[in-house]
């Protein structure tokens, strides 16, 4: 929508906020005061004039849109002071509920305008059938008798006092049970949010426990006798307690605000030469995600690394992390791996990715260094186990072979001087005995080139 149809929407807004007032002030039967009337318009306003704001920012988002549509139920229970029974059974049919449904609906949605799970969806489903069907039963099938001063309803079949109170007794039950399910469906997904997923619902966790309060307020006053005391501040409590939810929203709008104030300065602090591993620090400080990783595209590998150089695995689709990937001119520099909530600000994430991608080059070259060093260290590790494996077999080979044949040449020599002894040729004697003791040094000395080959110091240590 462009910015001529949101402001048709808030003139229109305007129009009925006017016509609720008019009606307000000129009311002849139960009258509010000035100070209900101009709380009352505030309340219906704030909705309308936050959810378009919203709207504006994120089109695609449905927040804004479900907060616009709550303001204009709001007044939809005005209707009762244009004159006639048509407009009467309108405000009493839908204007009193229609509010609190999409506000359910909201609360169950946000922050992504998007129901999670199959139990929001059948609660949001059961929030609205109940609206609709439990409105029309007391009003069309146990409806209060005619006459009086009010306008006749249209929608009355049968009329039975009695029914009447009890159905609408039960229904207000309804309404506090369906109103403490959701609170407790808004609390479970704080509980289970990550930090930066509870940043986001921080809106709803505020606005939820005062607008529980009111609807529990406007429902027990029906049911419960001798509350007279309740039924006259509802009036002027339930609008205040009501629009604390568009101003919670409107200081997360403020917040997210300052979160692109601050892409700036980190457009600026990553113009500065930083140390290695400050790119991703920052990264994180700036989305309020201390789990976000940043990971870097090798050329040569076709995957991703880390800052130190070890591979990583790009988390699947529906994993506690999602991937932003970072390109330049269509090829790959890098990924941001974060949290899911994040995808709930698109502008954001993206500004960020835009930020990171001038300063990512420079780490980029850094894992990659670091990948290399550490295929260099592999490598190294690599050709020491095969020296020392082909050491082992020399040594092996040595002792095994040529050692145990020159142990064998010495005992024959030594054998042969014996068998010698004192024969003739003293010649042939001495011979033999150098020969053995060379022998024997050759040996001696093999040995301690075979002990050196892998000392067994080196082995122990």
């Amino acid at each position: 929508m462009n910015r001529r149809g949101y402001l048709v929407i808030l003139l229109l807004g305007l129009a009925v906020s006017a016509l609720a007032t008019a009606g307000a002030l000129t009311a002849t039967l139960a009258p509010p005061t000035v100070t209900e009337t101009v709380l009352h318009v505030a309340c219906g306003m704030s909705f309308i004039g936050v959810g378009l704001l919203a709207w504006s920012r994120r089109p695609e988002n449905r927040i804004g849109m479900l907060m616009t549509a709550a303001g204009f139920a709001w007044f939809l229970a005005d209707l009762r002071y244009i004159p006639g029974s048509l407009s009467f059974t309108a405000a009493d049919y839908a204007g009193r509920t229609l509010f609190y449904a999409i506000v359910a609906h909201l609360f169950l949605a946000f922050p992504s305008g998007h129901l999670r799970s199959r139990a929001d969806r059948i609660i949001t489903v059961a929030v609205y059938l109940w609206i609709g069907l439990s409105n029309l039963g007391p009003e069309a099938f146990f409806a209060a008798p005619a006459g009086g001063p009010l306008p006749d309803n249209l929608l009355a079949i049968y009329r039975d006092a009695h029914l009447h109170t009890l159905a609408g007794n039960a229904h207000q039950v309804a309404n506090v049970a369906l109103s403490l399910l959701v609170f407790g469906v808004v609390l479970a997904h704080w509980a289970n949010a990550t930090p930066p997923g509870r940043r986001a619902l921080a809106p709803v966790c505020l606005a939820s426990g005062p607008i529980v309060v009111a609807v529990v307020s406007l429902n027990a006053v029906g049911v419960v006798e001798q509350m007279d005391w309740l039924n006259t501040i509802l009036p002027t409590m339930t609008p205040l307690l009501l629009m604390t939810l568009p101003f919670a929203f409107l200081v997360g709008l403020i917040r997210s605000g300052l979160d692109r104030i601050a892409v700036g300065h980190l457009v600026v602090e990553l113009g500065e030469t930083q140390p290695p591993g400050h790119l991703r620090d920052a990264l994180a400080l700036t989305l309020h995600d201390p789990s976000l990783q940043l990971v870097y595209w090798l050329d040569g590998t076709e995957g991703y690394v880390d800052a130190v150089g070890n591979p990583v695995e790009l988390p699947a689709r529906g994993s506690d992390q999602v991937v932003t990937l970072l390109e330049r001119e269509g090829q790959p520099v890098a990924a941001l791996l974060h949290d899911p909530s994040l995808e709930d600000d698109p502008w954001l994430i993206d500004a960020v990715a835009a930020a990171a991608c001038l300063a990512v080059e420079n780490e980029r070259l850094h894992a990659d260094l670091a990948a290399q060093l550490a295929e260099v260290r592999a490598s190294r590790a690599r050709i020491l186990e095969a020296g020392d494996a082909e050491r082992r077999r020399v040594e092996r080979d040595l002792h095994d072979g040529a050692q145990q044949r020159m142990v064998s040449l010495a005992l024959a020599l030594r054998l042969a001087v014996d068998q010698v002894g004192t024969a003739p040729d003293e010649a042939v004697r001495r011979s033999l005995t150098v020969a053995a003791d060379q022998l024997r040094q050759a040996l001696a000395e093999l040995r301690e080139l075979v002990n050196g080959l892998h000392p067994a110091v080196l082995t122990e240590g």
